[in-house]
Formats: structure tokens, sequence, C-alpha cells
């Protein structure tokens, strides 16, 4: 009898003290990205893809607003000053640049592949406006967001017009099947566009409008990059870091422990708890 309660305890504790490695899904609030790129920054070039297409799919649960800054580079030039002067280090600028919040962020194409570590742990925010204030996503009103960008999800990217219900684009971006919830909101459908990002295009099987939002999606879990083509930089505009060696480093905060450390730490701990139990039992 007295085992069953010390194994009863040893599982209570286990569950309390079991590491948590992974930010898990929340479903009504995301980890929101903001990412800048440009077509033809050969460091974009290798960022995007996996930004795109990678992490949507191993973190369902974030948003990225990707703005390209050289082909629109008239629409977003103010934001992306602003970006910039607000949340780069030492006001520096270059793509690609990933911004999380006023504190975490990374620019630069090594920096910015590192920053998957860092949304292994985080959780979801609101909304990085580029003067540096905040906007809860369940607030924030998609259909009057500044400059040209595109939203990137799960299998799925939205097309940004100025007209459709605002909950429905949240309900298309946040749904786990886009299928399921289109059923329930009004859209027609249209032949898919390839979406351009830097070093190629973006291929899509499925296409509606909603609205003048142009929503895309696959079938697949992951979505594919096709037709490779050869882009030239825009002249006379920001320049991208082209030195892979030269990272302007940021403040991601440095994690004490990986999975791995925590996983032995939680181990140690379990052991410590069963030898404290038996030291108890034989002095009884």
């Amino acid at each position: 009898m007295k085992w069953l309660k010390i194994s009863s305890l040893v599982l209570f504790l286990s569950l309390v003290l079991a590491p948590k490695t992974f930010a898990y899904p929340d479903v009504d609030r995301p980890i929101i990205l903001v990412y800048l790129s440009g077509i033809g920054c050969h460091n974009c070039a290798q960022t995007d893809p996996v930004i795109f297409f990678e992490w949507t799919q191993k973190f369902p649960n974030i948003l990225i607003f990707d703005y390209e800054i050289f082909k629109h580079e008239l629409d977003n030039f103010i934001l992306k000053r602003e970006y910039f002067k607000t949340y780069s280090p030492d006001g520096k600028s270059g793509v690609p640049f990933i911004i999380l919040n006023n504190k975490i962020s990374a620019m630069g194409r090594v920096s910015v592949l590192e920053f998957e570590s860092t949304l292994k742990f985080a959780t979801p925010n609101s909304f990085p406006m580029s003067n540096g204030a905040t906007t809860e996503f369940k607030d924030l009103d998609l259909n009057k967001l500044e400059g040209k960008f595109n939203i990137w999800s799960k299998n799925r990217v939205l097309i940004p017009g100025h007209n459709a219900s605002n909950e429905d684009l949240k309900t298309i971006l946040l749904a786990g099947n886009i299928e399921d919830a289109l059923k329930n909101i009004k859209n027609k459908k249209v032949d898919p566009i390839s979406v351009d990002i830097s070093g190629g295009e973006a291929q899509f099987t499925h296409a509606v409008m909603v609205g003048d939002w142009r929503v895309q999606w696959n079938d697949m879990e992951g979505q594919a990059v096709s037709k490779i083509k050869v882009l030239t930089p825009t002249p006379n505009v920001t320049k991208p870091s082209t030195n892979s060696k030269v990272i302007v480093k940021t403040n991601i905060p440095k994690h004490k422990s990986n999975g791995n450390i925590r996983i032995i730490e939680y181990v140690l701990a379990v052991l410590l708890i069963i030898s404290a139990l038996l030291f108890i039992k034989k002095k009884r």
C-alpha cells in the first residue's frame, strides 16, 4: 500500500515537472511574426522557403506577415523604415529581418534561420506595429493594415485586398482544415496564381476570393516551391547583407537549456525524489 502511494506521488510529480520543450498551438491566439524580405536578395532566397514552407508546418499556430521591400519598394518604403528604426539593433537595416516583438528579432541569413530555435519556446503574442505599438490579434483589423504584404500560415497564403469580413479572414488563417472553414464563408472559386518569393515562385492547387482577398492553399501538408527563376535585385533600395559570415546579432534570448538537457534535468529530478522517498522509508 505504501509503495502504491509512493508510485502515485512519483507519477504526479513527473507530470508536474515534465519539460515543455515546444510552444503548443493556441487556436485563438497565434504567434505572429513580421518578416521583411526582398525579391532579388540572395540571402532571402535561402530564408524564404524555410520560413514559408517549413516553419508553417512545424509551428501550425504561427502567422507570418511577409513584407517584400524590393519589388514593392514604394508601397512599403515608410513601413520598412519604421520597422528598422523601431526593432533593429543599433538602427541597422537589411534583409532578411524577422520580428517577434520589441525584444526579440533577427537580421541576416544565419540569424534568421537560427530563429527557429526561438520559436520552439515562443508563446502567443500581439501584432508588432511598425511604430512599436502592439495590437492583440482579436483586435487587429486586417483590412486596415498598411503596406503591401502576404500572410502565410499552415498550407495557405492570403493575398490582401481591403474589403472582406475581418472575422472570416481570421477564421481562414486559424482553421486546421481550410476547406471546412470555407463551407461557412461566402467565397468564389478562382484559378490559383503563382506567388513570387525570393529566388522562385510558390505554386498552389486551390484558390478562392473572399471579398477582394485572395486565399490559396495546397492539399499537401507542405507547400512546394517550383519554377526557380533568376531574379535581379531592384536598384536604389535597402541593400541586403551579402556576406554570410557577417551577421547582425540581435537580442534573441539564449535559453539556458535545450530539449535534451531539459529531459536529463527531469530524469534527475525524478530519481532524486525516489531516492528521498527510499531514504524516508528506511528511516522508518
